[in-house]
């Protein structure tokens, strides 16, 4: 339903002709499946450490030999596999409608996909480590998704952008999270795109792991 909304309201704004219809189909399609796979546009494992963390339930996994992260991520998506499911096959349907051009095509759009399901994975974890020092991360949450929401491509192309905030955005985190992979399916590998989505997957993972581990030593600290 929301992918028709999308496809009708940019026809209409836009003022686009009938025949760039499949083309949009096509592209939302990918990109609200995409944005759901690795959870960037409703953080859904954010949410799920959120939960752990508000409601105390995060103790339980401290005293267990298991990594939190890895345990808790895992958990999310056997939670979401039916939708999972559905967005993969709504991803190969847009296929149908608009067929990549070649293999590699294809072999792009993984590891744009990869790429992707790490930046989500960084910006999941903020939410996890804003719960340990906040109460009510809700706002703190919604403020994060709304900005992927609009900056990733997930509710508008990039290309609908003006070409000076298009420049900024290529730089940034956030079209690798749902833009990238789509265009790659369609154009196949842009390196530049590539190499910056690798860049700010490996830095901010790194910057918040590392401040994933801080909060829980601090959280042990001060007593469970």
């Amino acid at each position: 339903m929301e992918v028709i909304f999308l496809v009708v309201f940019w026809q209409i704004a836009l003022d686009k002709p009938i025949s760039e219809i499949k083309t949009l189909v096509s592209y939302f399609l990918v990109a609200q499946s995409v944005s759901l796979i690795v959870m960037a546009r409703r953080t859904e494992f954010g949410t799920e450490l959120r939960k752990a963390i508000k409601y105390g339930t995060i103790n339980i996994y401290l005293v267990r030999p298991i990594r939190i992260i890895p345990y808790l991520y895992a958990n999310t998506v056997g939670n979401q596999g039916l939708s999972l499911v559905l967005s993969i096959i709504l991803i190969v349907v847009s296929m149908f409608i608009s067929p990549p051009s070649n293999a590699l095509n294809i072999v792009a759009f993984l590891f744009s996909t990869l790429i992707a399901v790490g930046i989500a994975l960084s910006f999941n974890l903020v939410e996890g480590i804003f719960a340990f020092r906040i109460t009510e991360t809700g706002p703190v949450a919604g403020s994060i998704r709304r900005i992927i929401e609009v900056f990733s491509g997930a509710i508008a192309p990039l290309s609908f952008f003006p070409d000076s905030v298009t420049n900024i955005l290529k730089f940034t985190p956030f079209p690798a999270m749902v833009y990238g992979p789509v265009t790659s399916l369609e154009f196949g590998f842009d390196f530049l795109q590539l190499g910056v989505g690798l860049f700010w997957m490996i830095i901010l993972n790194l910057l918040t792991f590392k401040l994933w581990h801080m909060a829980i030593k601090h959280y042990e600290a001060i007593g469970m």
